[in-house]
């Protein structure tokens, strides 16, 4: 007699095992497949790049530069790091300007160190997903050949304060 209720917890295992089965295939089945490869899919990726990407210039010429993005997701403010070699090129705090987009909240250019930082917030509530983040205006003081990177700590926030994955395109501009 013993040996015929030993069984019983394994067949008890295989029930509930198999009823989990069914509630969840009929819960995926009353879900959109679309939905379903959307949700795995959905990574918010976004790119900014410097506008000229390249150019020779007169020394002391003044070259207009851009900072564009385009987003999947809406952009409701940026901190903006810009890195330049200080040595070639100038760049004062009043000739940084936010693109038509958005407000400048801050602005800071560090001349020993080579470094522009800017924050700033779009003038839309609901964001935008692409356009001019930033414009700004730099001289040459060396005839030479200087990168003008986006640094990697440069930040893209949706209106949930979600930082986006960015991908940067730098500029090379060269002063004669």
């Amino acid at each position: 007699m013993r040996l015929k209720f030993t069984k019983v917890p394994l067949y008890l295992g295989m029930v509930v095992l198999l009823l989990s089965l069914l509630v969840a295939a009929s819960s995926l089945g009353n879900k959109s497949p679309t939905l379903l490869t959307r949700s795995s899919a959905n990574i918010d990726k976004a790119i900014v790049s410097l506008s000229p990407q390249n150019g020779s210039y007169n020394l002391n010429e003044a070259v207009d530069m851009g900072m564009t993005f385009s987003s999947d997701e809406p952009i409701n403010g940026s901190d903006v790091i810009i890195n330049f070699k200080p040595e070639i090129v100038d760049i004062q705090e009043s000739q940084v300007l936010p693109g038509n987009l958005f407000s400048l909240a801050y602005v800071k250019v560090d001349q020993e160190t080579g470094k522009l930082t800017a924050t700033l917030i779009s003038k839309n509530k609901t964001g935008e997903k692409s356009g001019i983040l930033l414009r700004f205006q730099l001289r040459g003081k060396a005839p030479a050949e200087s990168r003008i990177e986006i640094d990697k700590n440069t930040k893209l926030v949706n209106m949930d304060g979600t930082e986006l994955s960015t991908d940067f395109k730098t500029s090379q501009i060269t002063f004669q």
